[in-house]
């Protein structure tokens, strides 16, 4: 069974370093990119 989680985006034209920090340390517990959607993105639980 996939784990999902949304996370919102502080829009990307607006504070994108904020944004790739707050996935990287989502990437580093575990959890990466699977797709971005209006004003968010979808986590998906990895390896």
């Amino acid at each position: 069974m996939r784990q999902t989680q949304y996370i919102m985006s502080g829009g990307l034209a607006f504070s994108e370093d904020k944004d790739m920090e707050k996935l990287r340390r989502y990437s580093l517990d575990g959890w990466h990119v699977s797709d971005f959607k209006f004003m968010g993105y979808t986590l998906e639980k990895g390896g």
